[in-house]
């Protein structure tokens, strides 16, 4: 029985994970500045229409595409009909100021910034 209540529980987590890109961070924030490092010194090879390659604990919840805005890069989750779309960004200079490419986006209807650490952010726009 303790098994089959740590295998839900480790389902559950998993679950609760997917589009919710705030969650994301605090499980995987040393794979992501892994990762980011790696996209800001070209590493991560990025194809027209595509974008760049994501790590596969990014696509197991939820994770489309990964697209660079000016310095910028965001990864994008999948997004549900009406629903704002689930975002999470890496800025290498931070948020302070406030990127341009990330300021245009949130001049337009309903949009949640959640700051996550000086150089990520969530957003659902």
């Amino acid at each position: 029985m303790g098994m089959a209540v740590w295998w839900i529980l480790v389902w559950y987590q998993h679950q609760r994970m997917n589009d919710r890109p705030e969650l994301l961070f605090q499980e995987y924030e040393s794979q992501l500045n892994e990762y980011a490092s790696r996209l800001t010194t070209g590493e991560v090879i990025s194809v027209d229409g595509r974008g760049y390659g994501i790590p596969q604990y990014l696509i197991d919840h939820g994770a489309k595409s990964c697209t660079k805005h000016g310095n910028c890069f965001c990864i994008w989750f999948y997004q549900y009909l009406d629903n704002p779309t689930p975002q999470l960004w890496y800025s290498p200079d931070g948020f302070d100021p406030m990127p341009v490419e990330i300021s245009n986006k949130k001049r337009g209807g309903y949009s949640e910034w959640i700051p996550l650490a000086q150089k990520w952010a969530a957003l659902y726009d």
